[in-house]
């Protein structure tokens, strides 16, 4: 097969599409952010890049802090939605369901299945980006919601419960990486 150059400004895909959030002014925003990516093995690293024209920047530099969410295909057109506008023109605090975490300025989307709460230790200055860094020691509140029939788990009380089908399992890993495995049988769950 010929090869063909395509120029020098191109993409390895697919890619994430993920919502990046921060505080700015004081208020939650959202942006559409698609340079995700984890850069260092040990200890591990992940990095997001961020055009410098984007209002959420602000809040990033403000207070060293933000979150990765990770929408579904359920979520698209909001997720497009604040690809388009901008916080600096619209307020995007309520077009989700926000909380916060441990670092209380990092807003997060309760809808996303998983969402990243993090503190910033290093940046990049680039052209036009910004490479934020982030050690995976300094992210935190990293929750995966998981439907399974049936069952209901709060992992942070650690309370177990049977339910109706469609019920939530929310798994956490803590700041220090570790993940918590789930088997699931029609009679038990178990950590």
């Amino acid at each position: 097969m010929e090869k063909i150059n395509i120029g020098t400004n191109t993409f390895v895909y697919p890619n994430p599409v993920t919502l990046l959030g921060a505080n700015v002014e004081g208020r939650a925003n959202f942006m559409s952010l698609g340079w995700v990516s984890r850069v260092n093995a040990e200890p591990p690293y992940i990095g997001i890049a961020v055009n410098k024209a984007h209002h959420t920047i602000q809040g990033i530099l403000e207070n060293k802090t933000f979150s990765i969410n990770f929408p579904d295909a359920g979520m698209v057109e909001a997720t497009d939605y604040c690809g388009l506008v901008s916080g600096k023109t619209k307020d995007k605090s309520q077009i989700f369901k926000t909380f916060y975490g441990e670092l209380k300025t990092a807003p997060m989307v309760k809808e996303c299945s998983l969402s990243l709460e993090c503190k910033l230790i290093d940046r990049v200055d680039l052209p036009t980006n910004i490479f934020f860094i982030i050690p995976r020691s300094l992210m935190r509140v990293i929750t995966l919601i998981v439907v399974l029939p049936g069952w209901c788990i709060n992992r942070r009380t650690s309370q177990r419960s049977s339910g109706t089908p469609g019920n939530k399992i929310n798994i956490s890993m803590n700041s220090g990486g570790q993940a918590i495995a789930l088997k699931m049988s029609p009679q038990k769950l178990s950590l």
